[in-house]
């Protein structure tokens, strides 16, 4: 009798577990859906809808924003604003956000530029920014006349001066094209410069080619004046040259000597410089092969991929790099 009813309570058991089971997965599913909820709630473009915009209301979902800072008092406002009404389309075609932050006290000025630019967005004024969203302001501009463009997480896309606004599809790209550089392996016999820039940790801005021939270190700085009389030229003629160069492949690689590595990018955007900077200050740079350190800026050092050295000097030497490289060869 003792082992019959041992049996059925066994039985009874093991009917049981697969219920139990269910109920624990159900609950597990749904605390994943509850923390989806709440991450949707808690990004970047619900915060910002509780600013209540004016004009036109934020979509319902995006996978970025871009937040266009200006003043009806800016002389290149009214062109912004133009701008954007030509780009709205493909802005929603990304699924881009699009929202304006005024720093006027008054509505109408920012009303009939918006109506002049036929542009229809959402605009959020300044002045009438509640305290209790203050959590939103890390995502907005900081300066009139500038570009933000976050993902729904906060991460800066980019960010810069109004400019951006009409060139923000090759910000999407050089964003899309790090990240998938960021994946490639570097042969470190064969591609030792390439392998140690790789393996940089600091920030990093850009991308260069894994397999370049030969690279050229750039010691510069904001607060150069030296410097930044080259850079126009180098960022906008020499290395677009160098680019166009297949054999050999060269690449430039920005040392930047400002303080700290968000000044190295700021600086390498001013310029809309394409080429791969580097925070000088990492030690990490510092063991680059063919490094030594300049006693000033601007300054230039040229290596083959292995790292030696085939001629340092002032950096005004780029604008010779083919020369320089040929004569090496």
């Amino acid at each position: 009798m003792t082992k019959n009813i041992f049996s059925v309570l066994c039985l009874l058991g093991f009917m049981m577990a697969p219920a139990t089971y269910a109920q624990d997965v159900d609950a597990d599913t749904t605390e994943e859906v509850s923390t989806d909820k709440k991450n949707k709630k808690n990004n970047v473009l619900s915060k910002v809808k509780k600013l209540k915009p004016k004009f036109a209301k934020l979509p319902k979902s995006a996978d970025y924003l871009m937040i266009c800072k200006l003043s009806a008092e800016d002389s290149g406002a009214a062109e912004m604003l133009e701008t954007l009404a030509d780009e709205t389309a493909k802005l929603k075609s990304k699924k881009v956000a699009l929202m304006i932050l005024c720093e006027d006290e008054s509505s109408k000025k920012a009303a009939r530029m918006m109506k002049a630019a036929k542009l229809k967005v959402p605009a959020v004024f300044t002045s009438s920014l509640p305290d209790k969203v203050e959590d939103a302001s890390e995502y907005l501009p900081d300066t009139s006349d500038t570009v933000t463009c976050v993902d729904m997480d906060g991460e800066v896309v980019f960010s810069g001066d109004a400019t951006l606004a009409g060139s923000w599809q090759e910000a999407f790209e050089e964003k899309e094209a790090q990240k998938n550089w960021a994946n490639l392996k570097v042969d470190e016999k064969k591609f030792p410069v390439a392998a140690a820039l790789k393996a940089i940790e600091t920030p990093t801005f850009g991308t260069f080619d894994t397999k370049a021939d030969y690279f050229i270190y750039l010691f510069s700085a904001s607060w150069c004046g030296p410097c930044k009389a080259i850079m126009p030229d180098i960022a906008g003629k020499h290395y677009p040259d160098m680019r166009k160069s297949k054999k050999p492949s060269v690449e430039i690689i920005l040392i930047g000597k400002d303080q700290t590595p968000e000044g190295v990018g700021e600086y390498r955007d001013h310029y809309k410089a394409k080429f791969f900077a580097v925070h000088g200050k990492d030690p990490a740079v510092k063991q680059l092969p063919g490094y030594t350190e300049p006693n000033g800026i601007p300054h230039c050092i040229f290596v083959d991929k292995k790292g030696k050295v085939i001629h340092a000097g002032h950096g005004g030497a780029i604008a010779n790099w083919k020369s320089i490289i040929d004569n090496a060869k």
